[in-house]
């Protein structure tokens, strides 16, 4: 069918068959099995009329190609150590696992980020063949198999040409420029040797733009000052509630040595001793 299951790190396509909702399509060996939400009265031999999510499987197929675009540039920019070690990618988010010794600095994030986002204007061809195996490592080598050895005489290469070439499953954009923006979230190490690379692509990118925008827009209007000017503003008002936390901690120490004062001058004595009694 047009679904696809999930494979290289991409989740399944949804949609719909014959009327019901398809959840889940994996596959076992040359198999593939499409899971549906519910009960269904579909015979052996009929005909299926198949509708796939074309926004998620767009989305999805953002994700893969960017996932190939930041291995290679991060690759590029931090030394040739760099192998994939994991990958996931969803609709909204997606991460890539990368061999790297330490978290990248803010500058390192900004850097990748951007180079990135060259790769998508340069509009760099994807091809994708099948191709013998000896052929393929003869070709390109054994960084070919970034997410692991692929069983199989005949392997599936995707060339993001002059960026990344891996055996691959999974769907990807046929050029960089479909990819659209790319942004890094956050990178944490998640193991030793090992930097997980949280990102977002197309519209997903664009959606977490447009709500950064607004958050930014809504603080610099309650603090009535421009957002070039937000940063500065919002420092200050964190460096004056310091000042006043500290005059707050002051007086209510002054008030709490009045107040022993106070209670100590009407104390009585008791055998000897200074009792004081107070509700």
């Amino acid at each position: 069918t047009y679904f696809y299951p999930e494979g290289g790190g991409q989740e399944a396509d949804y949609g719909v068959m014959s009327g019901h909702e398809v959840v889940n399509v994996q596959k076992v060996r040359n198999t593939i099995l499409h899971f549906l939400k519910d009960k269904h009265d579909i015979a052996v031999g009929q005909t299926v009329t198949c509708a796939i999510n074309e926004q998620r499987r767009r989305q999805l197929m953002r994700h893969h190609t960017a996932a190939h675009i930041i291995n290679g540039s991060a690759r590029a920019m931090l030394g040739n150590h760099v192998w994939q070690s994991g990958a996931h990618k969803s609709v909204d988010e997606a991460r890539l696992d990368i061999t790297h010794f330490e978290n990248l600095t803010d500058e390192q994030r900004a850097q990748l980020e951007r180079r990135c986002n060259e790769v998508v204007l340069e509009d760099h061809p994807v091809e994708i063949k099948f191709m013998p195996r000896d052929e393929a490592e003869a070709k390109f080598g054994f960084r070919l198999y970034q997410g692991g050895v692929v069983p199989g005489k005949i392997i599936r290469v995707v060339n993001t040409t002059g960026v990344d070439v891996e055996a691959c499953g999974g769907l990807h954009c046929d050029r960089t420029s479909r990819v659209g923006p790319i942004r890094i979230l956050r990178t944490r190490r998640i193991q030793d040797g090992v930097v997980r690379i949280e990102y977002s692509a197309g519209l997903a990118a664009v959606n977490g733009m447009q709500a950064d925008k607004a958050c930014v827009d809504q603080l610099a209007d309650r603090m009535n000052v421009g957002r070039e000017a937000l940063l500065p503003a919002a420092v200050k008002l964190l460096n004056d509630v310091k000042e006043d936390r500290k005059r707050t901690e002051n007086l209510a120490a002054k008030l709490n040595r009045i107040m022993a004062d106070s209670l100590l001058a009407k104390a009585h004595e008791v055998n000897g001793v200074k009792v004081v009694v107070h509700l």
